[in-house]
């Protein structure tokens, strides 16, 4: 078996001249053992990643960072974590520690797997949530808010309009679902009272010369 990390008389591991050749021989066994002992293998790379995830290691060469993603199943890990928890507040820390990596190594080898950021994926999840429940709900977008872990309904329109390019309320408009066909909805409540001059206009006027029909 391949040795343990070597770990200087001040408790940190080995400089990178030391670590890379071990890194190299964990990499040699897991290879050979690819076929046939999937547990092995993985705990092999998983003391790979240890080693060069290394806060030390990233500070003085972070190229090996962001060269290594997350391995497929702490990628994997990542994505549950975060969909299990859309309605909570979530921190890259906390992803981190889940994974067992340290939070900057974690975050560098997240953006070079996923392409962003770890607080910017949560973000793209929990508009993406957003969007399904407005199609699919008559939830009022304070509800939505919440449901999907905005702190309020203001920081959920600005994400929204950040990521989408129109307001909530309007893109669930344009939509044509997740709306009442008879009377207001909350959000429609919520607009009327911001602007009530759309009693005699759009599409409240529309709606008025409906029911009065």
């Amino acid at each position: 078996m391949a040795q343990a990390p070597a770990f200087g008389p001040d408790g940190a591991m080995g400089g990178l001249e030391t670590r890379l050749p071990m890194a190299l021989g964990l990499l040699v066994e897991a290879m050979s053992l690819l076929g046939h002992d999937g547990d092995g293998v993985r705990r092999l790379l998983d003391r790979t990643m240890a080693l060069l995830g290394d806060d030390d290691a990233d500070e003085e060469h972070p190229a090996i960072a962001r060269l290594a993603g997350l391995a497929p199943w702490r990628a994997q890990r990542a994505i549950v974590f975060v969909e299990q928890r859309l309605s909570t507040n979530i921190r890259a820390a906390e992803l981190a520690r889940d994974a067992r990596l340290s939070r900057s190594y974690f975050s560098r080898s997240f953006k070079m797997t996923f392409g962003v950021a770890p607080n910017i994926y949560v973000l793209r999840r929990r508009v993406a949530l957003a969007q399904e429940m407005m199609r699919t709900t008559d939830e009022p977008l304070c509800q939505v808010s919440a449901a999907c872990g905005f702190s309020d309904q203001a920081h959920f329109s600005r994400v929204f309009r950040r990521f989408i390019g129109t307001s909530p309320r309007a893109w669930r408009r344009a939509q044509g679902c997740g709306g009442r066909t008879a009377g207001l909805d909350p959000d429609q409540v919520a607009e009327l009272v911001e602007d009530p001059s759309g009693l005699r206009q759009g599409w409240y006027g529309r709606l008025a010369m409906e029911v009065a029909a």
